[in-house]
C-alpha cells in the first residue's frame, strides 16, 4: 500500500458530517452564477431552489421541455437544455451561459442515473449507460466548463454518493460508478487547485429522490428482458418492490434532500470548504460508510511486509484531526509545511530510512553526511522554514524514534536574542557547526558556545538566549513527545 493510498485512506475516514451555516449571495457582493446539472428532480432541483431563494443565479440543467418550462417560473433561475450525454447540448449550454455574461462561478455536477442488477447477469449496454450519465457526463461537462471556472477562480462541486465507498449485491454497477466520481474528484482537485479553482465532493445517503422510481420504471417498462441465469428470483423481488415504490410515490422514498442543498451550498461559497461532504439522514448510514472505510483501511494495512501498527495509525488520525475538523487548514503554509514534514517521517519511517532516503526493509542509522553539515541539509524538501520578526530559522529532522521521544537532526538560526522564563522543556543535546550562543542562566551564570564545541540544555532550564547566528546538530529526547 502506497504513502498516497493511505493518507487518501484516512482522510476519508477523519472527515465529520458538519451542516454549517448557510452563505447568501449578499454576503459576496455581486451575484454569483452556478451550473446545476440535472435540475430538474430529486437533490438537483431541491438545491436549484435553495441557491435562487438564497440569491444566486442557478442555471439548471434539465432535458425534458416541461421541466424547462417549470423552472424557469421560479426567479433566479434559468433553464437550460442539458443531456450530460450529448457532447452538442453541452456546448451549446457553454456558449448560452457565456453569451449571458454573468460568468461561472460554481458547477454542480449532480445529473446520475441507478442501474441496479447482479454484476454477472447485468448486460453490458447497462453499465453504458450508467458510466455515459455519472462518470463520461460528469467529464464532458466539467472539461467543457473548466475555462469559465478558471476565469473566475470558482468551484466544482461534483455529487457521488456513499456508494462512492460503498458496495454491496446488487449495487456493483452503481458503486463503481460512483467510486470512479471520487477518484475523479481527487485527481481534479490537485490539478485545479494549481488554476485557482477549488474541487469538492458531496457524498449523500439515502434521501428522497427520483433516481430510483425512475430506475423501478425502466424496469418495469423493458417487457422484452430475459429472466436471469442464477439470479431470477431476486429479480422478481426487485419487480416487485418497484411496483410498489412506484405507488407509493416520491415522498415516501426517504428524507427530503434539505441537508445535501445546504452542504452544496457550503461547498460552493464557505469560506474554509471541506474537499468531502458525507450528508445522511441518519446515524446508521454514517456508520455504514465509516466502518467500510476503516475496515478496508485496516485490511489493506493488516500482515505484509510494510504494516504499520495500531500506535503508528492512532498517531497519523491526531496528526491529521485538526486539519478535518477545520481547527488547522493547508492554507496555512507553516500549518502545511509541518504536516507533510511529519507525513514524510511517518509514512517512510524516516528512523527504518538510509540518508538518501530511500525506503528499507530494515532499520537503518540516520547519517548526517560532510555536505548535510556544510549546509546541503536545509535543501531538503522537508525542511521547515519559520519567519518570524524578519528571522528565518531553518529545521530538518533527520530521525525520529518509533516511541516519539527521541529526535535529532540540524538547525539554522539568524542574529536573535530569546528570555526564556518558562521551563526549557525537553533535554536537547546540542553542537554548533557554525557560529555559537551564548546562555545567561536565571542565576546569572553566562555560558559561552562557540563552534566546534557542545551543550547540553536540561529541559528544567530557564534564562536568556543571545546569538549571532548558527548551525548545529541537535538531539532532543522528550518524555511525554512534546516539543519534538
Amino acid at each position: 500500500m502506497t504513502a498516497k493510498a493511505f493518507l487518501a485512506v484516512l482522510t476519508f475516514t477523519l472527515l465529520a458530517i458538519v451542516l454549517p451555516s448557510p452563505a447568501h449571495a449578499n454576503d459576496t457582493g455581486a451575484q454569483k452564477a452556478v451550473l446545476i446539472t440535472g435540475a430538474s428532480t430529486g437533490i438537483g432541483r431541491n438545491a436549484a431552489e435553495k441557491l435562487a431563494a438564497d440569491g444566486y443565479f442557478v442555471y439548471a440543467g434539465a432535458r425534458k421541455a416541461s421541466d424547462i418550462e417549470e423552472l424557469n417560473q421560479i426567479e433566479n433561475i434559468m433553464a437550460v437544455r442539458l443531456d450530460v450525454t450529448k457532447q452538442d447540448e453541452v456546448d451549446a449550454a457553454v456558449e448560452l451561459i457565456r453569451k449571458e455574461g454573468r460568468g461561472l462561478w460554481g458547477l454542480v455536477n449532480n445529473a446520475g442515473v441507478n442501474v441496479v442488477a447482479p454484476l454477472i447477469e447485468a448486460d453490458i449496454s447497462e453499465l453504458e449507460f450508467l458510466f455515459n450519465v455519472n462518470v463520461f457526463g460528469v467529464f464532458r461537462v466539467t472539461k467543457a466548463f473548466a475555462p469559465l471556472l478558471i476565469e473566475s477562480h470558482g468551484r466544482i462541486v461534483n455529487i457521488s454518493s456513499i456508494s462512492g465507498f460503498l458496495s454491496g449485491e446488487g449495487y456493483g454497477m452503481y458503486a463503481a460508478s460512483k467510486h470512479a466520481v471520487e477518484a475523479f474528484s481527487d485527481a481534479l482537485a490537485g490539478e485545479m487547485e494549481q488554476l485557482g479553482v477549488f474541487v469538492a465532493a458531496v457524498e449523500p445517503g439515502n434521501f428522497a429522490s427520483e433516481i430510483g422510481l425512475t430506475r423501478c420504471k425502466r424496469r418495469l417498462q423493458d417487457t422484452d428482458a430475459k429472466p436471469y441465469v442464477y439470479f431470477e428470483e431476486r429479480r422478481q423481488q426487485m419487480l416487485a418492490s418497484c411496483r410498489e415504490r412506484i405507488e407509493a410515490g416520491v415522498e415516501n422514498e426517504g428524507v427530503p434532500p434539505d441537508a445535501v442543498s445546504v452542504v452544496i451550498e457550503q461547498a460552493l461559497f464557505a469560506e474554509n470548504p471541506k474537499s468531502k461532504y458525507l450528508i445522511v439522514p441518519e446515524q446508521v448510514e454514517a456508520g455504514w460508510t465509516i466502518a467500510q472505510v476503516i475496515q478496508e483501511m485496516l485490511l489493506l494495512n493488516a500482515r505484509h511486509e510494510y504494516s504499520y501498527t495500531r500506535d503508528e495509525l492512532i498517531e497519523y488520525i491526531d496528526a491529521f484531526w485538526p486539519f478535518a475538523e477545520g481547527e488547522k487548514s493547508f492554507a496555512n503554509e507553516q500549518a502545511a509545511a509541518e504536516m507533510r514534514v511529519f507525513f514524510d517521517n511517518w509514512a517512510t519511517r524516516s528512523m527504518a530510512t538510509s540518508n538518501t532516503g530511500t525506503p528499507s526493509g530494515t532499520v537503518l542509522p540516520a547519517k548526517i553526511s560532510k555536505s548535510d553539515m556544510a549546509g546541503e541539509i536545509f535543501s531538503r524538501p522537508e525542511t521547515l522554514a519559520t519567519t518570524e520578526d524578519g528571522r528565518t530559522t531553518l529545521d530538518v529532522t533527520s530521525l525520529k524514534s518509533s516511541d516519539g521521544r527521541f529526535a535529532s537532526g540540524m538547525y539554522k538560526a539568524e542574529k536573535s536574542h530569546w528570555v526564556i522564563d518558562e521551563p526549557y522543556g525537553v533535554d536537547e543535546f546540542m553542537y554548533f557547526i557554525k557560529g555559537g550562543v551564548t546562555l545567561t542562566s536565571a542565576d546569572g551564570t553566562v555560558t559561552v558556545v562557540n563552534a566546534g564545541e557542545a551543550v547540553t540544555i536540561p529541559k528544567e532550564w530557564t534564562g536568556i538566549w543571545d546569538t549571532d547566528g548558527y548551525e548545529k546538530i541537535w538531539v532532543i529526547y522528550s518524555a511525554d513527545g512534546s516539543g519534538l
